[in-house]
């Protein structure tokens, strides 16, 4: 057993969901504006991550601020009958990492988008569909985030 864990932990193996982040992003504050869905998700990413999330602001030497993430449905063809058959969704997030010792600022953009169809026939399904690809969409938003905050860098406080 201690062969196959020196094994794999010499390869670089690690757990699917965890991301390394920098040790100065070990301590943060998180301030967000989503729903209570996302930011659940997006807590339990950072805690995988191993950071520690302060409940005030003045306790963290750095502070992540979280607009809520924008969804925007638009048709994207239309059938012979002229109903909708696709629709696509566009999410949008904006995020802010704060420094306020050092007074410095990162901004995050993000987008993402899914298409699903349209069934006519089927409208519970449909709304259903459209659900299932919000959450996925909100998922994806924070994986976003999550991957962005590993490749940022900041000077150990």
């Amino acid at each position: 057993m201690l062969l196959a864990s020196l094994i794999l932990s010499g390869c670089g193996w690690q757990l699917r969901g965890t991301t390394e982040l920098s040790p100065a992003l070990q301590v943060m504050h998180l301030n967000s504006q989503a729903s209570n869905r996302f930011n659940q998700y997006l807590r339990l990413q950072l805690e995988y991550s191993g950071v520690l999330l302060t409940q005030s602001a003045s306790d963290a030497p750095v502070q992540l601020w979280v607009n809520a993430p924008v969804i925007e449905r638009r048709e994207l063809s239309v059938g012979e009958d002229g109903q909708v058959s696709e629709y696509e969704l566009n999410g949008r997030l904006s995020a802010r990492l704060l420094r306020p010792s050092q007074d410095s600022e990162v901004v995050y953009e993000l987008e993402a988008r899914r298409i699903f169809a349209n069934d006519i026939n089927n409208v519970t399904g449909t709304a259903n569909t459209e659900h299932e690809q919000h959450q996925a969409l909100h998922q994806e938003l924070a994986s976003q985030l999550l991957r962005r905050l590993q490749f940022t860098q900041l000077d150990t406080p």
